[in-house]
């Protein structure tokens, strides 16, 4: 090489690329390696990124790599990845063939990833051919290197060669290469899912040592999306499985809520039957209603009628139960609950209207009484005074004359008391 064409290397680096090259050629570890590399470059007839080969010169040197391998590195690299892709080649001990596969310009990163891990895995050299093709996606390599490490037969590496590339795509994904699967599960995933999302959920049920047609349940990628595929998944592993009547049942409840769900599945696994579970399986009623209705059910205390639990979301069950236990039928509540709107009786409260009703007051007393605000904060004595009022038929009008009189003297007689005391 003459002085006129090392000048006119120099030229193209910059200053800091300068200094590297001299650093390199003062030491007798990289000299020799340094002046190969830059004889390659200039004897190639590639546009090469000349600063990034240089900075690779003492990874070649810890390498030693020899001149036929240099040439393959600087005739084949494409990025940055790459040449780390062929420096690991050489570092793992890959023979000359082997690197003459990975060296192709026309693969992605990723397919060059696929090829280095089929070597990696031990796979021949026939077999690593046979994908190593830039036509071919990574996802597919991936699945195809997956399959054979994995011990699949040829025919199910070709049955699931034949799904389709979304399928390669959720299965690199979804990494199945870390999930003992069987090629007739990697296939059920692809054909119940519509993303890698789903597609774990479904593998990850076969690895929780869920039955199949426990995972049937939650499969369905268009009624279940993988947030509530996980759900079902979780709360489907139990040590007592689920009967087939309970197991179609839940797989219709895509409507439902994730806490509704759980309420049915609860009542599933306390033993209720589904005819028991679908009193309180309703979409419209609230999980901690359904929670009380199913402990009901579980503990034969039920009331016998939903509108019970959903009535101000069941908060008045135990009380409900409390009067039903004085002998107060389950109807006659019923009624009582449904006769008077939250807007008919503002002032008054639900023990106000069953206290008052069950002592025999007209739904138009009650109602007459409601709306003269006579009920609005008053204590049980009071109440029990007003019903008392209501039932001796003293006016709506009279009575609150009465009330109004009682406190005016009661807080004169408080005042005289506190003056004179």
């Amino acid at each position: 090489m003459t002085e006129g064409t090392l000048r006119g290397f120099l030229r193209h680096l910059d200053r800091e690329n300068k200094e590297n090259v001299l650093k390199y050629l003062q030491s007798d570890s990289t000299k020799s390696i340094t002046k190969i590399v830059i004889e390659k470059i200039i004897g190639s007839d590639k546009e090469l990124s000349i600063p990034l080969l240089l900075s690779y010169i003492p990874k070649f040197v810890e390498l030693k790599l020899n001149d036929t391998q240099i040439d393959l590195i600087i005739n084949t690299y494409f990025s940055h990845h790459c040449l780390d892709e062929l420096c690991t080649g050489f570092s793992l001990g890959f023979n000359m063939e082997q690197m003459k596969l990975l060296a192709n310009p026309a693969y992605t990163d990723e397919q060059m990833r696929e090829i280095t891990f089929g070597f990696i895995n031990g796979l021949d050299f026939s077999y690593v051919e046979s994908y190593a093709n830039p036509h071919i996606s990574n996802y597919k390599m991936y699945v195809k290197r997956v399959c054979k490490i994995k011990g699949f037969s040829d025919a199910d590496i070709a049955s699931i060669l034949n799904l389709s590339e979304s399928d390669f795509k959720k299965m690199k994904e979804a990494n199945i290469e870390k999930y003992c699967l069987e090629p007739n599960q990697i296939k059920f995933a692809c054909v119940h899912s519509n993303n890698s999302k789903q597609f774990i959920q479904i593998i990850l049920g076969f690895a929780d040592n869920l039955l199949e047609k426990e995972i049937k349940v939650y499969a369905d990628p268009i009624r279940f999306d993988a947030a509530k595929m996980e759900f079902l998944r979780q709360a489907l592993k139990t040590d007592m499985p689920l009967s087939d009547k309970a197991l179609n049942f839940i797989s219709t409840c895509s409507d439902f809520s994730s806490d509704q769900l759980s309420e049915i599945i609860d009542g599933f696994k306390a033993n209720l039957t589904v005819d028991q579970v679908r009193i309180y399986a309703k979409t419209f009623i609230d999980p901690q209603v359904m929670h009380l209705i199913k402990y009901d059910i579980c503990n034969q205390i039920y009331l016998g009628d939903v509108k019970f639990y959903t009535f101000e979301n069941g908060a008045y069950v135990d009380l409900i139960r409390s009067y039903i236990k004085k002998g107060v039928s389950k109807e006659r509540i019923l009624n009582l609950t449904y006769s008077f709107s939250s807007s008919q009786v503002r002032n008054m409260s639900f023990v106000d209207i069953l206290e008052s009703a069950l002592s025999g007051l007209s739904c138009k007393q009650i109602m007459t009484y409601s709306n003269k605000m006579l009920f609005e904060c008053i204590d049980v004595k009071e109440r029990e005074r007003l019903i008392l009022m209501c039932k001796s038929g003293i006016t709506a009008d009279n009575a609150q004359y009465i009330l109004e009189k009682e406190e005016k003297e009661n807080f004169d007689d408080k005042i005289i008391e506190l003056f004179l005391n």
